[in-house]
């Protein structure tokens, strides 16, 4: 399993410095469903607030031990606590290694906050490649962050070539799991043409949906 993770992240992360080389004149101007989505939405609060418990709950030797043994959820709350200093003193270093440790044997929790530190550059070099391949690796699991980072970073053509059709695809996965800045965004997608043919009702399926959430903009368009 680990020596599979690795052939297909080491693919994803040559296929996205090649691309980013080759797309190094597009032009970056954000756009408007960027400039709103870019906002945390509630299952990622969600997901870091129930994080934080697990983390605080659990004591570090008792997690080290279980993670020296091979336990990626304890790895994966290791590299929590060292990110945040939740009971530790905070040790960006040791969180990537637990982190990495989780992610090659498949933790979605892990991959999602390896791609979401090297977006951001978080602790880590900032780059936007490798944050496609661990954004990917959990988004193909699943995981609705992951996959609306991902229509992010394709959108805009950041550590991968600018692709609508592909930017709409991880909006649409990510919005049907009731993200609801997936389902704006997708919305605006639908309204512009973007990887997808103009729908108006389409459009106000989504938007209906993240209205129904709070989102304040997608109320605007109804």
């Amino acid at each position: 399993m680990i020596k599979q993770f690795t052939l297909w992240f080491a693919v994803i992360i040559a296929l996205g410095l090649c691309l980013s080389g080759c797309n190094s004149n597009v032009n970056r101007q954000r756009k408007e469903h960027v400039e709103i989505g870019e906002r945390r939405d509630v299952s990622e609060r969600n997901e870091m607030a129930d994080t934080r418990e697990a983390a605080q709950r659990s004591e570090e030797s008792d997690t080290r031990e279980a993670a020296e043994r091979g336990d990626m959820q304890a790895q994966f709350l290791l590299g929590a606590k060292y990110q945040n200093g939740w009971g530790v003193e905070k040790n960006m270093a040791e969180a990537v290694q637990w982190y990495k440790s989780a992610a090659w044997r498949g933790h979605t929790g892990a991959q999602l906050r390896l791609g979401s530190m090297c977006h951001r550059g978080e602790g880590v070099e900032r780059n936007r490649a490798e944050a496609i391949a661990w954004y990917t690796l959990a988004a193909k699991q699943g995981v609705a962050i992951a996959q609306y980072n991902l229509g992010v970073l394709y959108s805009e053509g950041e550590g991968v070539e600018k692709n609508y059709v592909e930017a709409a695809k991880w909006y649409r996965a990510a919005a049907k799991q009731g993200n609801a800045t997936a389902q704006y965004n997708l919305g605006v997608f639908y309204v512009k043409g973007w990887g997808v043919k103009k729908n108006s009702r389409k459009a106000v399926k989504w938007y209906r949906a993240a209205a129904e959430q709070g989102f304040v903009e997608a109320q605007l368009y109804l």
